[in-house]
């Protein structure tokens, strides 16, 4: 009896040991599934941030380029004063005299005789120029920077010689050579950018566009203050 049950024990223990040997190896490969899942989720979550971080910082180049590279977006030099003649409302010529397209800063640059009449005096005047960004040269002229698009839908808006004015060929928007509003569907004035100098040069910094709004009262623009009388020419 003793020596059948020795023998019998002797059969059970190998395959004892073998059912644990193969639990022990599906317990190691479970183990192995997890850290590798938990190595490819770890990969997979810094790949994503790093395109993030990478995209990001790209936008952030993109965004930046403009006033890296001094194109528009930036402060712009437009050259000496001198190559932007002065004139008095009455006697503006397109690239001449008074108004000039400053194609890299798209804009045009209106430059106002130091004779020029203002319906506006004093602390009235000053306040108004302030508000439509108008700068004071020391010789007593005005400077403007008018973004070249119309308020209304974004059309590129022409200075006419022969009504003294800006107009929208889209829709007939019509502006004073100082941007203020004269009639048409524009919602406002002309959005203008900073001016300011340097020394004898022109600066216009293209990364600020600046609203002049409108009046929320209806009878708008006739209570809005204007600095220059209205054209008494026509603009068909």
């Amino acid at each position: 009896m003793s020596d059948t049950s020795g023998e019998h024990d002797d059969q059970e223990e190998p395959i004892i040991i073998s059912q644990q040997n193969e639990r022990l190896s599906e317990a190691d490969e479970m183990v192995r599934r997890r850290l590798a899942r938990r190595r490819f989720l770890r990969r997979s979550i810094l790949a994503v941030g790093g395109l993030s971080i990478v995209a990001g910082g790209a936008g952030a180049l993109y965004m930046m380029y403009p006033t890296l590279s001094g194109q528009f977006g930036s402060t712009l030099d437009l050259g000496p004063k001198a190559n932007f003649l002065a004139a008095t409302p009455d006697m503006l010529r397109l690239n001449n005299a008074g108004v000039f397209f400053a194609e890299t800063a798209r804009a045009f640059i209106v430059h106002l005789d130091k004779r020029t009449h203002f319906l506006l005096t004093g602390g009235s005047l000053a306040g108004q120029l302030a508000a439509e960004q108008a700068t004071r040269d020391s010789d007593g002229s005005f400077w403007l920077a008018l973004y070249w698009r119309c308020v209304h839908l974004g059309t590129p808006v022409a200075f006419r010689n022969d009504c003294l004015s800006f107009k929208c060929p889209s829709h007939g928007a019509r502006f004073h050579c100082d941007g203020e509003y004269l009639s048409g569907p524009a919602p406002r004035n002309m959005d203008r950018f900073p001016l300011s100098f340097d020394g004898d040069h022109v600066l216009v910094d293209t990364g600020q566009l600046l609203h002049v709004s409108r009046s929320s009262d209806e009878s708008w623009p006739d209570t809005l203050p204007r600095l220059l009388p209205i054209p008494q020419v026509g603009c068909e």
